[in-house]
Order: C-alpha cells, then structure tokens, then sequence
C-alpha cells in the first residue's frame, strides 16, 4: 500500500514493507523508515507493559 506525501521529513510517498519484525513505512524517496501504528490489534500479555506499582507513603513518627 502507497502513502502519499507521508513522509515526515521529505513530504515524499511511503509504502508498507514487512519483514521478520512486523510491518513499517518506508519512503520511495529518501528511505526514512517509521512503524506502522496498528490500532484495534491487541498486544499479547508477554510484550505488554508491566503495571505501574503502587506507592506506599511510609509512616514517620516524631521523635
């Protein structure tokens, strides 16, 4: 699929390339290459990002 004037750095055209590591955008031309946002696809449990951990306030006791 072509993009056109897509390109963040050139206003050229873009197209999809996939490879071992998923789906980018590259430029026909200046060959800048940027990831393709993939909405509504879930993202599996093992490459999801850790909850945040909760903050404890600790207790100080005046002397």
């Amino acid at each position: 699929m072509i993009y056109f004037k897509a390109c963040p750095r050139c206003q050229g055209d873009m197209h999809m390339v996939n490879d071992l590591f998923g789906r980018y955008l590259e430029c026909l031309q200046c060959g800048h290459e940027g990831d393709l946002k993939e909405e509504g696809r879930p993202t599996p449990s093992i490459w999801a990002a850790p909850a945040p951990a909760e903050k404890v306030k600790a207790k100080v006791k005046a002397a």
